[in-house]
């Protein structure tokens, strides 16, 4: 008994850790350009802007760090300068135009409390596989080591 308890544990960490982490296409660099699909807005008013942001974790980790807030455009490049294995997150954010005039204005499309309506959507992992991330994907990059030191002629 004490060995199918053994080997039920070993099979459940092979199926959920460790088979996700090699179905992922890992690249190799230290940096890479992300894109992605921009929100179709005919679901919002018409006025409502749409703004991205950008998330980087290490793998296993379940918080990611804010790297670029509220941009516009459905790329970003990132730049690693340490060693480590990382997923890249996109979020959607919406600017709601409260007064349905057209156009979001922060100074003018604000709520009863004087503050501005801004929602987030989840955040679209590139390792989690769906609709949203067909090919999940991952980032690795590995530092050069140092120059050897202590040149000098043989003797």
């Amino acid at each position: 008994m004490k060995f199918f308890k053994s080997l039920s544990t070993i099979l459940f960490v092979l199926l959920f850790f460790i088979t996700p982490a090699i179905a992922l296409d890992w690249q190799t660099t230290n940096q890479s350009t992300i894109a992605w699909d921009a929100y179709d807005a005919s679901a919002g008013n018409p006025g409502d802007e749409y703004r991205y942001n950008v998330y980087i974790k290490l793998q296993g980790d379940t918080v990611g760090t804010l790297v670029s807030q509220e941009q516009v455009a459905t790329e970003f490049t990132a730049t690693f300068t340490s060693e480590g294995f990382f997923i890249v997150g996109v979020s959607t954010v919406r600017f709601v135009d409260l007064d349905l005039s057209g156009s979001y204005d922060p100074t003018v499309d604000i709520d009863e409390n004087g503050d501005p309506v801004i929602l987030e959507s989840t955040i679209n992992w590139s390792d989690v596989n769906g609709a949203s991330t067909p090919n999940p994907f991952g980032i690795r990059h590995f530092v050069a080591p140092l120059e050897p030191g202590g040149l000098r002629p043989a003797e």
